[in-house]
């Protein structure tokens, strides 16, 4: 067994195949990303095996050697130094931190972003919460085969029974009895067309910029507030959708100077903003508005960090069940359960150093 695994063809053919794979996994690398080479080549078994396999090798023919003698030395350090070296790659593969840290200058952190995906949920109203590492590229949950998650702290269960390697999620909104302000727009210039949804005094939806000019929408409280809205602060080339306590939406459009250009929208024709070449038309607006979330699968890019995978998860428990709901990676999304409100999420776990990290100085010039 010793000779057999301490030959020299043995050696050959393990080292052309490890460098031979290494070879490819430099492009898949470049053509992927890192996640999906750590993924699909450095972090499977069978990798594992081959350098596994070199180690026992390498072993063998110091074995073959034995007993050694002290013209040995050279031989023995070279060897020893091989064996070290593999046994550092398996435990950086399978033990390494492989991280982000986003600092700004001046800042300091001691939390990182793993390059792994998880699920997270957390039940405020239970004190229970958790995190669960998925690798949903290998092991997709389907209706016919969920994965389920058993939350700590309680007797819900997170379930995923769906994936999408990369979706479109596309947010339209409705009339309703109750809710937030919403209208959409179109913005027409010479070169393009663009629109949007816009909800009032909401952080995320409530405003968009296109470079040349920004729009936001906002909720007047009272009657004197619609004025000052409107303005928004004179920043130039901003447009400012208002609607008063009775309903009536109004706008005021700031000009390069500041100048402000303020009247009554009519919803289907143009807004006489003054912008010369740009067109804006609001063609819905609903006062009170419920929100309708379409997930649409797409093509996948060939680097995963240019995919925006989703996952759809619901919370199971002895007293009820809700509704499936889709979470796009990175995205965290509050649902009712029952009488309390949970969090679900798909985003890459944090980690705690046992250091902290400052950045004392930055310069990104070439």
């Amino acid at each position: 067994i010793v000779s057999f695994f301490a030959s020299l063809r043995l050696a050959v053919v393990v080292m052309l195949t490890l460098g031979t794979v290494c070879a490819f996994a430099t492009f898949y690398e470049m053509q992927h990303g890192t996640p999906a080479a750590q993924r699909d080549i450095y972090m499977t078994p069978w990798f594992a095996f081959l350098l596994a396999l070199l180690g026992i090798n390498v072993f063998s023919v110091m074995v073959s050697r034995w007993p050694w003698t002290k013209h040995q030395v050279g031989f023995l350090i070279a060897h020893v130094g091989i064996l070290t070296i593999l046994v550092g790659s398996v435990v950086s593969l399978y033990r390494g931190l492989d991280s982000n840290m986003a600092l700004a200058e001046g800042e300091s952190s001691d939390r990182v972003r793993l390059l792994e995906k998880a699920l997270h949920v957390s039940l405020p109203g239970l004190g229970a919460h958790g995190v669960f590492p998925v690798v949903f590229e290998k092991h997709a949950p389907t209706a016919e085969d969920p994965l389920r998650f058993e939350i700590e702290g309680s007797d819900a269960v997170l379930v995923a029974d769906g994936y999408e390697p990369h979706v479109v999620i596309s947010e339209t909104f409705s009339a309703a009895s109750a809710g937030p302000s919403a209208l959409h727009f179109v913005l027409e210039a010479p070169m393009a067309t663009q629109d949007g949804w816009l909800v009032a005094e909401d952080r995320r939806r409530g405003h968009q910029d296109f470079g040349m000019v920004s729009v936001g929408f906002h909720a007047a409280r009272s009657p004197e507030q619609v004025e000052s809205l409107l303005h928004h602060g004179g920043a130039p080339n901003h447009l400012s959708f208002v609607i008063a306590p009775d309903d009536q939406l109004f706008f005021g459009a700031t000009d390069d100077a500041g100048e402000l250009t303020s009247g009554t929208v009519v919803v289907g024709e143009p807004v006489p903003t003054g912008w010369p070449g740009l067109g804006v038309t609001v063609d819905e607006f609903h006062p009170r508005a419920a929100a309708r979330r379409a997930v649409v699968p797409a093509t996948p890019p060939a680097k995963d960090q240019m995919r925006d995978p989703a996952v759809r998860m619901r919370i199971e428990s002895p007293w009820g069940t809700m509704e499936p709901e889709w979470v796009e990676w990175g995205e965290i999304r509050r649902v009712r359960f029952g009488d309390q409100v949970a969090s679900l999420a798909y985003r890459s776990p944090e980690a705690a150093l046992p250091f902290r990290v400052t950045l004392l100085d930055f310069n990104n010039d070439p």
